[in-house]
């Protein structure tokens, strides 16, 4: 058997890194204009400003499945064979300089933007 799908979504919110959201958050608050984190988020954040932890993109997936039946085999009623395979893809995305999205603050905030990583 042969199944899968496809679906769109025009409209669909996608996480911003926690942390960058975490620090963009902290912005208003320094003293003096003291950061001693200065450089940790691609994020600004204002004083009385509401900062969504999401921007809205374009995901497309794809998705398909092959399951088969085999009977008999090794003594056993029947074996079923299962494979599957998937695609997704996300319009508009900013280059990691404008906006890191998804990354799991346990591993924390990813290097600083404007450096290079190897």
């Amino acid at each position: 058997a042969w199944s899968g799908e496809v679906s769109y979504r025009p409209n669909a919110p996608v996480q911003l890194n926690t942390t960058d959201i975490l620090f963009a958050g902290l912005d208003p608050v320094s003293i003096g204009g003291n950061r001693p984190y200065d450089n940790a988020s691609v994020l600004n954040g204002q004083a009385g400003q509401d900062l969504h932890g999401y921007r809205r993109k374009e995901i497309t997936q794809l998705q398909t499945t092959l399951t088969h039946f085999f009977a008999q085999v090794m003594g056993a009623e029947r074996l079923t064979l299962v494979g599957e395979i998937g695609w997704t893809h996300v319009g508009g995305l900013e280059s990691t300089a404008k906006a890191r999205y998804g990354r799991d603050p346990v591993f924390g905030p990813g290097p600083p933007p404007g450096t290079i990583s190897g």
